[in-house]
């Protein structure tokens, strides 16, 4: 009987833990769950005019910068009041759940060269639950960038070329 009871008590012991790859799973599935606002944005160092162009997306709508001149590279949370039409939110609403987990879990700030070759830079920040997530500066040249992010990296260009349309 002592045996027995040994046994069972074992075999609920092996079946209750978890192997390293179930935390890591848990882990990563927190880390991409959807953020709570992104701002997105293309800018450019040293130029004249409207160098930047940010974008914001929170709560169901978009938010164009109000940023005049160029990104001073502090303020980048300046925006309209009125939200931008419908039409260029659910043009843009899926940025919400694709950015990468490289991203998300990354404590490097810049990816790829931007603005090397005045080429731009592309500004992204997540907001998840009241906490910052970035900013990050990403490279506009997509073969400048890691695999991991240059499907994220493309989407992020080509809302940002027909926002700008």
């Amino acid at each position: 009987m002592r045996n027995s009871i040994l046994f069972f008590l074992f075999i609920g012991c092996f079946f209750a833990c978890k192997t390293a790859d179930d935390v890591t799973t848990t882990e990563t599935e927190t880390e991409t769950s959807k953020v709570d606002e992104l701002v997105f944005g293309l800018y450019y160092g040293r130029c004249a005019g409207d160098c930047t162009h940010f974008f914001k997306l929170r709560d169901g709508q978009l938010f164009k910068d109000a940023i005049e001149g160029r990104y001073d590279g502090q303020e980048w949370d300046v925006f309209n009041e009125s939200a931008a039409p419908n039409e260029d939110y659910r043009m843009t609403a899926g940025l919400l759940e694709s950015i990468p987990d490289a991203l998300l879990g990354s404590t490097e700030e810049k990816f790829g060269s931007p603005n090397v070759v005045d080429q731009g830079t592309i500004l992204v920040v997540a907001i998840k639950s009241g906490t910052q997530l970035g900013p990050w500066q990403l490279d506009p040249r997509t073969d400048e960038l890691p695999e991991n992010l240059q499907v994220f990296q493309t989407e992020i260009r080509t809302a940002i070329d027909a926002l700008m349309d």
